[in-house]
């Protein structure tokens, strides 16, 4: 209980603006001139402004268990509700105003209604919404809102899952694409080009312009020659190599017959500090490549190609495989280059001469490469067995803790029960406090009803 009076001019300061405080009182209209005035018994509730949304929505769950509570300790004719101060007195005015007979109501009036049952058919025809969403726990849509939590928790639950798999399935298909790409080689054999061997990197092929980097680096590997499809604005590798013009025209005899394609190779003539490198761009149409569309595309594309490869020391176009012979190479750049002396040191010798040089460094390339990847995989075993290691340690600490956690829980267990015990005791006697204090209250609505002057009593409800 929280208090009593008579009037409603003392209820107002006596209600406070952090709780839901219940109440009942007897009181008049305030029209005092009425020829007709009569006192009625009014519940009413106010919500203070100073309370949360979720702990008044608690209390007014139990509005209409209180107000019946309180109908059974007095009659009841009216009910009213508020959560502003300053309308609390004419909140209870009107609601008592509409249940009770004054010369403001006339009683054939088919909108008033006398005494109880006014006060239960408006307590049928009021909107039971917000009762619904703050007392009962369900939401605007009929759902209780524990079964939209539910739902959510399922539709999150297949939505990992299914990115689970989605992620174990795109790694599926990575392993069965790089296991096609190792078939796919092994069917090449020797005559896989530097850039079949490139496209089985984990990272993947070079870039077009990084090909083209390396075939312009003087000691650039591996590859040493490079050809591209025609376009106006962009470089893509067909292919690359490292076996100088030999292996690029039999790639072109293979599989270049109906190809228009362009390239730069980089060749070289001595070895040691004698060696000397030359770049020249290839302008290869082979022997069935023919037709409107090539002309086309030759026309829109040549000046864009040559521009993007960029400088070389000569040119060289090519029909057919023969074309770019190591002899008919050597011949086109002593007629194309500025040689030193007579020419003697461009032979096809010292072109074989620096091929094998050229060679045994790709070799090394290739073997620093395995290096670092076997190193690379001996870390990863390493890194294996280590966190093997680290696992089995984990799960021994992991065990000593649960060995750990077993005695601590059953000790909290002991010490629950012990709780609880004491806990069941004080609530005994809250309880015996609690219905002592109800009985209270029940008195005091009882006496407001007897009475024959204004009086109230507010109170508050535990939750």
């Amino acid at each position: 209980m929280i208090g009593t009076g008579e009037t409603l001019d003392e209820v107002l300061p006596m209600l406070p603006d952090d709780k839901v405080t219940f109440g009942v009182i007897k009181t008049s209209s305030s029209d005092a001139k009425s020829s007709f005035d009569r006192k009625a018994v009014c519940f009413f509730v106010y919500k203070g402004p100073a309370i949360t949304v979720v702990k008044s929505a608690k209390f007014m769950a139990r509005k209409l268990q209180v107000e019946a509570f309180c109908g059974q300790c007095t009659k009841v004719v009216a009910a009213a509700v508020s959560d502003d101060l300053d309308s609390v007195k004419d909140d209870i005015i009107s609601a008592i105003k509409q249940a009770t007979v004054d010369d403001s109501h006339d009683i054939g009036d088919s909108s008033f209604k006398v005494g109880k049952n006014a006060h239960v058919i408006a307590a049928k025809e009021a909107p039971k919404a917000e009762e619904e969403a703050v007392g009962t726990g369900k939401v605007w849509d009929g759902k209780p809102a524990a079964e939209e939590e539910e739902e959510e928790d399922e539709e999150t639950l297949k939505e990992n899952a299914g990115q689970e798999e989605g992620v174990a399935e795109e790694k599926d298909e990575d392993e069965e694409a790089a296991a096609a790409r190792k078939l796919a080689l092994a069917a090449l054999g020797d005559n896989a080009t530097a850039f079949d061997k490139a496209k089985l990197d984990p990272e993947g092929p070079p870039s077009a312009a990084d090909v083209l980097a390396i075939v312009r680096d003087e000691k650039g590997t591996p590859f040493n020659w490079c050809l591209f499809t025609p376009s106006k604005d962009a470089l893509e590798v067909w292919d690359a190599g490292s076996g100088s013009v030999m292996e690029m025209a039999k790639v072109l005899e293979e599989k270049g017959g109906d190809k228009l394609l362009y390239g730069l190779s980089r060749i070289a003539f001595g070895s040691g500090n004698m060696r000397r490198n030359y770049w020249f761009k290839t302008d290869w149409k082979g022997e069935q490549c023919s037709g409107v569309r090539l002309i086309k595309i030759k026309r829109d594309c040549e000046a864009p190609m040559q521009t993007m490869i960029g400088a070389s020391s000569f040119n060289l176009a090519c029909h057919e495989p023969s074309d770019i012979s190591p002899e008919a190479v050597v011949a086109k750049v002593k007629s194309s280059c500025q040689i030193e002396g007579d020419g003697s040191q461009l032979s096809v010798s010292a072109f074989v001469a620096a091929y094998e040089e050229e060679q045994a460094e790709i070799r090394a390339f290739y073997e620093a490469k395995k290096k670092a990847e076997e190193e690379k995989l001996a870390k990863l075993k390493w890194e294996a067995e280590r966190a093997e290691r680290e696992a089995a340690e984990a799960a021994e600490a992991e065990e000593r803790k649960r060995v750990e956690e077993e005695a601590r829980l059953a000790e909290e267990a002991r010490l629950e029960a012990e709780a609880r015990e004491k806990a069941e005791r004080e609530a005994a006697a809250a309880l015996a406090a609690e219905q002592k204090q109800k009985m209270g209250v029940a008195l005091a609505i009882k006496e407001i009803g007897e009475a024959n002057t204004n009086a109230f009593v507010l109170f508050e409800i535990e939750i």
